[in-house]
């Protein structure tokens, strides 16, 4: 009896652990992409705000009529952690060359 409460408990506590850490996954690249995106890009490429029900990007993003980008809220994920991977990438090169002066 103890040992299926148990596992029931740890269970439980697996599922809201990986809610948590999905949850704070996306919510952290989100707003890297939101607000990263239009930096790199100078304004040229942008993610839906979340609270934006209207636009309809439609697969994965969307031509303005002024000629920016509109990407969804899942492809500003993917460019958040791509953001990050580049971010990564130079750390890494500065690193190289500084030991190599």
């Amino acid at each position: 009896m103890a040992e299926e409460v148990v596992g029931i408990v740890a269970r439980v506590l697996g599922f809201l652990a990986r809610l948590l850490f999905e949850f704070l996954f996306s919510t952290f690249f989100y707003t890297t992409g939101r607000i990263g995106l239009p930096i790199l890009t100078f304004g040229w490429w942008r993610v839906v705000p979340l609270t934006d029900w209207k636009s309809d990007t439609g697969i994965a993003f969307k031509r303005q009529p002024d000629g920016t980008l509109l990407f969804d809220t899942d492809m500003g994920v993917i460019l958040g952690i791509l953001i990050w991977i580049l971010i990564g990438f130079l750390i890494f090169v500065a690193l190289q060359l500084r030991s190599l002066l």
